[in-house]
């Protein structure tokens, strides 16, 4: 048959696999394929196979066979998942991770963001008590891929999804915390609300910064003073630390935010503040990859 097909120039030969003397053939025309498929039957019959088709592949192939054909196992299961018996499936949802984050390294992000909402689909009513961190997982890709093609309305709905549970502790929200100030800065240039998500981010991080005028304006001229006086004291002995602790890593992911959006708005005295307090945690803590431009800018205004 498979000779028969290639004579009559319906397939061609791909490649061979690899250890393998078994050739892969492919249809020689889009036009062929659809006509194969048709012969199929109706719509419900086609998403049928293709689910089965999938999980069939999903279940045999190895971990590293798998990962070469990700989007293809995903996509079969998510075309054909409607007309299965099954209701949802933690395993599926999963597969759409991993799609999704593969999709992201290569920069497909409306691909990526595809895969996050059909992983999302996939959830069971107990998701939160199932998996957790799939769950988080899953909206936070999924905000912040639709949030990189300009889609706001999702990427607020899924990043609200996560700021409004009280399941989620402070670092499940950060992707959320980021995302959201982000939309609001970037899309709709309300920098005001951008801060005010960050500086509520920050706080249930546990840092604390001060909202009155007159509080901010005081802690920022104490920290200009310690910061000049740890400032030299780091630059004469030369040697830092890195820092290691998610919980500060990702105060000073907020701060260097912050900082930007103060600055875009014209919030001198909370730009400062934000500056000061990130080169404090550096003197304190040790560096990391938001500590030089933090820096360089620090340098600029001194």
């Amino acid at each position: 048959l498979i000779e028969l097909l290639e004579q009559e120039e319906f397939i061609e030969f791909a490649s061979r696999r690899k250890n393998s003397s078994r050739p892969v053939y492919r249809f020689n025309h889009d036009k062929v394929q659809e006509a194969a498929l048709d012969l199929v039957g109706g719509a419900n019959e086609l998403a049928q196979l293709q689910f089965d088709m999938g999980l069939t592949l999903y279940r045999k192939l190895s971990k590293g066979d798998l990962n070469k054909v990700l989007f293809e196992i995903a996509n079969l299961i998510n075309c054909g998942f409607a007309t299965s018996k099954w209701e949802s499936s933690m395993t599926f949802a999963d597969l759409n991770l991993r799609a999704a984050e593969k999709a992201r390294s290569l920069s497909a992000f409306k691909s990526a963001a595809g895969y996050a909402s059909a992983g999302i689909q996939f959830l069971p009513p107990n998701h939160w008590t199932v998996n957790h961190s799939l769950t988080v997982q899953l909206y936070s890709i999924g905000a912040e891929m639709y949030s990189a093609f300009g889609q706001t309305e999702i990427t607020m709905k899924y990043a609200d999804f996560l700021l409004r549970n009280h399941q989620c502790s402070a670092m499940d929200k950060l992707c959320a915390i980021r995302v959201k100030a982000n939309a609001l800065a970037q899309t709709e240039r309300n920098y005001k609300d951008a801060i005010s998500v960050t500086l509520d981010g920050l706080r249930s991080l546990g840092c604390n910064l001060p909202k009155s005028g007159f509080v901010v304006a005081l802690k920022t001229a104490a920290g200009i003073f310690r910061t000049m006086k740890a400032t030299k004291r780091h630059s004469s002995s030369g040697r830092m630390t890195v820092i290691r602790d998610p919980t500060t890593l990702a105060i000073m992911q907020l701060l260097d935010r912050l900082y930007y959006y103060s600055y875009m708005s014209s919030n001198t005295v909370l730009f400062l503040l934000s500056l000061t307090q990130m080169i404090e945690l550096t003197n304190k803590n040790g560096v990391c990859s938001y500590s030089p431009p933090a820096f360089v800018v620090w340098g600029m205004i001194s």
